[in-house]
């Protein structure tokens, strides 16, 4: 059975692939790095956009409630004039 050293020596020397591997594994290790400083700004900005849309969706309701308001004052006042019309 050959050992590992005997089956590499003709691809390439065992520290050439141990660096390989290092490097690999730094580049691994800095992307997790990086993706992860990305998720706390995307986070931060969804964030941000969830409170922004809750202030904006309570005032449109608040909005939405005073023009129904309205619109069923002045329909009111319609059916009103309407019937003060036809009784005259």
């Amino acid at each position: 059975m050959d050992t590992v050293k005997e089956r590499f020596d003709g691809i390439a020397n065992l520290t050439d692939i141990d660096m390989c591997l290092q490097s690999t594994s730094q580049f691994y290790v800095g992307l997790a790095d990086v993706q992860g400083k990305l998720h706390k700004v995307r986070q931060k900005d969804f964030d941000i956009l969830t409170k922004f849309w809750d202030k904006y969706s309570k005032k449109a309701i608040k909005d939405e409630r005073a023009h129904d308001n309205n619109v069923a004052n002045l329909d009111k006042l319609i059916k009103k004039t309407g019937k003060d019309y036809e009784s005259k």
